[in-house]
């Protein structure tokens, strides 16, 4: 129900069209024609006049029927013979509405309700007033009708402004005129021309009251017509009033029911500055019928660069209304016009509106409420995606809000509403954003594009697709039949980015390279990435079939391909930490592994999948190693330490170019410590003399001492990481010379030989050990000094457990 002024009163929709249809009929009262413009008096401050006029005081019965607000009866005890007489009382009457407006060009109400009744044929108009002031304010004499000579109210053949109750332009003396008790008996009951008149109106149109109070005598006879045409089973239309209400709370539901209770439909506004504000409605109104589209096209260009409150704001009422026409659509998409500063705001206040007022998106959410009903129609521009899979075809109105919607895609609220109202587009408003994405001249943060080009190259989740396939695995009957349910397996777990509404929680640190960093910011709380590829929901349902010795050597290289576009889209996950192999300290299975780590699966695959490869083609096997070696990325170059390390049948000499290449990064590099060291323990026999003898030459010389590296940070640790390395050989069963020994040695002490060789890892995490301190530490050491501590532990005469009962 749309406000057509600030302040003013809202009008229904349904007789906003029923207006332009040509259905709606205002039926006007004194209330029009008081006040300054018109200068005329309302039925009490015409009896008031009468008795003035005459100089004669009211009698005792007078003065009942006046505190009774009877003013038709106030006015029938005067036209008796003993008091005024009927002659005098009307000539009265006569010579009060006589009096012309001081300025008939300042009739704008009556110039307004003039304009909203015009059709084609003339003007459709009812008014119970005597006056000539519709005349003076432009209706052509000749298309006037006076009572009791009335027409039949009908579409095709009236078209004549009605003086219900005569008017005093009739040279009969005023005898025509409804103005006591017993004229409105006559025209209502006795003769019934009025109500003739009155029941067929209602029958034929939607009436609407201007000018009247609730305790007026005409409205009691309208509504009597009305209700007995209610009561006698015949439809009538819908009829609605102008009240006045003077702004209390308390007041407003008195005066609605008042109406209510009557079965009309009140049109509330408040009354202040002599009713200036219905004065401005029916004005404005004159605009609206006269051109509605371009009206509503103002309305939703204009009114759209406000910031709205909320649905119920006066604004949002008058856009949501213009909006429902696909010009107004057309000319709000058309809009060149750049918004303000807030526009981002804006944009986003505006989104949730629409899609509260049902514009492009509809209140089921994209939940169907029947999935039976085939009936069931839904017109969103994007949901969750469960009507998108079979889309209706938009109507004009949606078609041009995609397009609005589309030119605000450099707005980052406009990715996070999409993404809060299911992250689906219909296919026309996908369209539109490719169109926008593809046109050079749009400027958009890069980051910002490349989170809507994700979006509407996302595909749409089949929720059907995982219903029972691991029983549906298990029982194929043929080798066929088994590929082809592990090729949508494979097609569904590749590596992708999804983007997510609202900023990361516990996001890593950021890598982003966006020049505006206000920007950036604002993007972050709006939406960020993050990478999908083997999480625990899809190995909880594909397990069976992702570790299957057949699928895995199917798919071995195209795993790798998976992984190699994982690790490149990671970098732009919010959520990841660039240093991945913190989280991923082993290649092998480890317990210092975080398997929350989205690439944690899918690397365990690759890995394994190598081997699977192994068993029967040794071929294949090593064109994924050399793949593996010569990959820049140090997630592969482990994986390839680890392959050398587990298959005794691999090519070892492969391990130089893993370690000794560019200045043997390998061999000192932070992210491949584990794999190195593991390789050294577990397959250094295997190196033939000559590389291990360059291996060995390599540690001696050390790595380049670099303040930034934390492990190389000082000559001490250097050479006790050599030390490391070269125990590491010498505990494979290498043959190491005297020299090179005698330094292994040095780090024996510290090199142990099971699997959880804690010395092999960057940072190793264990669980909490409670230690109880006369349990574990030595008594003598509890009750000494720190000295006697530290001299125990240089002399190794203390254990780890000691040490922590000592701590507790």
């Amino acid at each position: 129900m749309p406000k057509l002024i600030p302040d003013g009163p809202e009008i229904p929709e349904e007789l906003l069209n029923e207006l332009e249809f040509g259905k709606v009929v205002f039926f006007c009262g004194a209330g029009i024609s008081i006040g300054a413009e018109s200068k005329l008096p309302n039925f009490e401050d015409l009896v008031e006049h009468v008795y003035c006029s005459n100089n004669i005081e009211p009698n005792e019965v007078e003065k009942k029927a006046k505190a009774d607000k009877s003013w038709d009866k106030v006015l029938g005890l005067l036209e008796s013979e003993e008091r005024l007489g009927k002659i005098a009382l009307r000539k009265t009457v006569i010579d009060r509405l006589s009096k012309p407006a001081p300025d008939p060009k300042k009739l704008k109400l009556h110039k307004a309700l003039i304009d909203l009744s015009k059709n084609d044929k003339g003007i459709r108009l009812v008014t119970t007033n005597f006056d000539n002031r519709f005349v003076e304010a432009g209706v052509d004499e000749k298309i006037v009708d006076v009572a009791p000579k009335l027409p039949i109210p009908n579409l095709h053949d009236w078209s004549s402004l009605v003086h219900l109750h005569g008017n005093i332009s009739n040279n009969n003396g005023g005898s025509s005129l409804v103005l006591t008790s017993a004229d409105f008996g006559r025209a209502y009951l006795t003769e019934g021309w009025a109500a003739r008149f009155v029941t067929n109106l209602f029958r034929t149109f939607t009436v609407v009251f201007v000018g009247y109070s609730i305790n007026d005598p005409i409205i009691r006879y309208m509504i009597d017509a009305f209700a007995a045409e209610r009561a006698s089973g015949v439809l009538v239309k819908m009829a609605y009033a102008f009240a006045d209400w003077d702004g209390s709370p308390d007041k407003f539901s008195r005066t609605a029911d008042s109406w209510l209770s009557k079965n009309v439909e009140p049109i509330i506004y408040i009354k202040k500055d002599k009713h200036h504000l219905l004065k401005k409605t029916l004005i404005e109104w004159v605009s609206l019928k006269r051109n509605p589209f371009r009206y509503r096209s103002i309305i939703a260009v204009n009114e759209i660069k406000k910031l709205p409150s909320g649905l119920e704001d006066d604004t949002s009422g008058r856009v949501l209304w213009a909006l429902k026409d696909p010009v107004a659509a057309k000319a709000l998409a058309g809009d060149l016009e750049k918004l303000d500063d807030l526009e981002f705001i804006k944009i986003e206040r505006w989104l949730n509106i629409f899609s509260k007022g049902d514009l492009i998106q509809n209140n089921t959410n994209g939940v169907r409420q029947n999935a039976s009903d085939q009936t069931q129609k839904n017109y969103s521009l994007i949901d969750n995606g469960n009507w998108m899979v079979d889309p209706q075809t938009l109507d004009q109105k949606r078609v041009h809000l995609a397009v609005w919607m589309a030119r605000h895609l450099h707005v980052p609220q406009l990715l996070t509403w999409a993404l809060q109202n299911g992250g689906r587009l219909h296919p026309r408003f996908r369209q539109e954003v490719l169109r926008r994405l593809s046109d050079k001249k749009v400027n958009i943060p890069d980051r910002l594009r490349l989170m809507w080009t994700i979006l509407i190259n996302t595909p749409l989740n089949d929720p059907w697709a995982s219903i029972l396939i691991r029983e549906h695995y298990e029982a194929t009957s043929s080798k066929d039949e088994s590929q082809q349910i592990e090729a949508n397996v494979i097609a569904l777990i590749k590596p992708r980015l999804v983007v997510f509404s609202g900023p990361m929680v516990g996001t890593a640190p950021h890598r982003h390279s966006d020049k505006n960093s206000a920007t950036n910011t604002l993007i972050d709380n709006c939406a960020h990435l993050k990478l999908i590829s083997c999480g625990k929901e899809i190995r909880n349902q594909y397990s069976e079939i992702l570790e299957n010795s057949s699928f895995l050597f199917r798919f071995a290289e195209t795993l790798t391909d998976y992984l190699e576009l994982a690790l490149q889209l990671i970098n732009k996950d919010c959520s990841a930490y660039a240093d991945l192999h913190l989280q991923r300290q082993s290649i092998a299975e480890h317990d210092q592994n975080w398997e929350e780590v989205e690439c944690s699966y899918l690397i365990d695959l690759v890995r394994d999948s190598y081997f699977e490869v192994v068993h029967v083609n040794r071929s294949r096997a090593s064109n994924l190693l050399n793949r593996w070696v010569e990959s820049e990325h140090i997630f592969f170059k482990r994986l390839a330490l680890h392959a050398l390390t587990e298959d005794t049948k691999s090519n070892i000499k492969l391990v130089k170019n893993l370690l000794l290449k560019n200045q043997c990064q390998g061999l000192w590099c932070d992210e491949m410590r584990r794999e190195v060291l593991r390789f050294f323990r577990m397959a250094g026999q295997r190196i033939p003399r000559n590389l291990r003898v360059e291996i060995e030459r390599a540690v001696l010389a050390g790595p380049k001492l670099k303040k930034t590296r934390a492990l190389f940070s000082n000559l001490n640790q250097i050479n006790y990481e050599k030390s490391l390395r070269l125990c590491k050989l010498k505990v494979s069963g290498a043959k190491l010379n005297s020299k090179v020994e005698l330094i292994a040695d040095k780090a024996a002490p510290c090199c142990d030989t099971d699997e959880n060789d804690r010395d092999e890892f960057l940072d190793f995490s264990e669980e909490a050990v409670v230690v109880i301190d006369k349990e574990f530490a030595p008594q003598n050491l509890v009750d000494g000094s720190v000295y006697d501590v530290c001299v125990a532990i240089n002399k190794n005469k203390i254990n780890d457990c000691e040490f922590r009962g000592l701590l507790s």
